[in-house]
């Protein structure tokens, strides 16, 4: 059943939020958005990018923020469904990622579940895929040898 405007509107929120705290790097702020249940999934696009509970998944923010590369996500579609305390979203986005100063803008889908406990709305399982041919890169400024 479709979420009321308010549950989307806070749905929404946590994953901006989380994506909001990729982009700056701070893994608690992420980690704060999903919940702490061993039973959490996130899967990436890599193959190896498949990680269970709280702890898996810092291992795989911390490795992908070591590669150096900024990101930026955004939603450009989004069907908000729930019932009960249990939300689900199936959303289109763009992930812009500046890497050998260029920006690559990827198109992406995302899948996630998510509960709420008292008034928040915590991440239990988000799935991040590439349909494919969906990259492309941009070059938006000259490279200039530093950044």
């Amino acid at each position: 059943m479709k979420a009321s405007p308010e549950v989307e509107k806070a749905v929404l929120a946590t994953l901006i939020e989380s994506w909001d705290a990729y982009r700056r790097r701070e893994v608690d702020q992420v980690l704060s958005c999903y919940t702490s249940d061993p039973d959490l999934v996130a899967i990436g696009t890599g193959s190896d990018e498949r990680f269970q509970g709280p702890e898996s998944l810092r291992a795989g923010l911390l490795h992908d923020f070591s590669q150096g590369h900024e990101t930026a996500l955004k939603i450009t579609w989004s069907s908000v469904s729930a019932a009960g305390n249990v939300a689900w979203v199936a959303a289109d986005c763009i992930a812009e990622v500046e890497m050998e100063c260029r920006t690559v803008r990827v198109a992406g889908r995302l899948s996630a579940v998510l509960e709420q406990r008292g008034e928040n709305w915590y991440i239990m399982q988000t799935h991040f895929s590439l349909p494919a041919g969906s990259a492309h890169a941009s070059q938006n400024a000259p490279c200039s040898g530093s950044r």
